[in-house]
């Protein structure tokens, strides 16, 4: 199983009779990190240029700018928040998304009915079924082993 946390409720009140829990999915604050590193350095890539042309020291003031409009404005940090209280199952049957503020409202999607995995970057994956329901899941820890699960699962999507 993936990522097991030590102190984890009974997933097992989530799973149908005869179902078997593959992995178990947490979002991980090392790729919400990794995320703003790589904006952050794309962002020195652009700006680069303008700084230098520039040549004023108060130019390099755009980079913590640019670095808190990305966490605030568009509200990147709020987004972790968010993403962090999720849990996702993948059981042998089905995608279950848990949302751990509201644990009696489960989201949940048949394997074999996923029609499309979209991988945003190295921070996000979408799953979509076929009745376009959409399983949104954010900075998973290893996305790669994630989607071969979920491929796999689904028949190869």
């Amino acid at each position: 199983m993936a990522r097991l946390r030590p102190q984890n409720p009974d997933f097992a009140s989530y799973l149908q009779p005869g179902e078997a829990l593959v992995a178990v999915q947490f979002p991980s604050f090392r790729q919400y990190v990794r995320r703003e590193l790589v904006v952050l350095a794309l962002t020195f890539l652009l700006a680069l240029p303008v700084i230098v042309y520039l040549a004023d020291p108060l130019a390099w003031l755009i980079l913590p700018f640019v670095l808190l409009t990305d966490l605030f404005v568009l509200d990147t940090f709020t987004d972790w928040q968010r993403q962090r209280n999720m849990v996702w199952l993948i059981t042998n049957r089905r995608l279950i998304e848990i949302d751990r503020t509201d644990p009696l409202d489960p989201k949940q999607m048949y394997l074999a009915e996923i029609t499309r995995l979209r991988t945003m970057v190295f921070w996000r994956l979408m799953v979509v079924d076929c009745n376009a329901q959409v399983i949104d899941i954010g900075y998973p820890h290893d996305i790669g082993q994630l989607r071969a699960q979920l491929s796999a699962g689904a028949g190869g999507a």
